[in-house]
């Protein structure tokens, strides 16, 4: 990230005026998408065991886990212009950094003792 504007100087400097399907993902992304499901999985048993409570009873074991899951990945669309008039000195940022979010969703099946 920190070298996107450096990289992006030149074609911009030559007249290009749009930047189309960019796409940023972490090299990290498997075992974020993993501690994503296990968190998941922690929320749907204190989820069901708040329910039980009510009744009585006790979360069993699990019998049926369903990842939901869907992957999202917005593209950016990012427009960079170059002007004659612009000053020389003024930043030229191509790009406003974000964030990734990583969600997972999950159906837990619990026996209830």
């Amino acid at each position: 990230m920190a070298k996107y504007d450096e990289l992006m100087e030149g074609p911009i400097n030559e007249g290009l005026n749009r930047i189309d399907n960019v796409e940023f993902k972490s090299s990290k992304m498997k075992e974020l998408q993993s501690d994503a499901r296990k968190l998941a999985i922690k929320e749907a048993k204190a989820k069901a065991e708040d329910f039980v409570s009510v009744l009585g009873q006790k979360v069993g074991k699990a019998i049926l886990i369903s990842d939901n899951s869907q992957t999202y990945n917005p593209q950016p669309r990012m427009y960079a212009m170059k002007s004659m008039s612009m000053d020389e000195s003024a930043s030229r940022e191509t790009l406003a950094v974000g964030e990734i979010e990583i969600t997972a969703n999950v159906s837990v099946s619990f026996v209830l003792e």
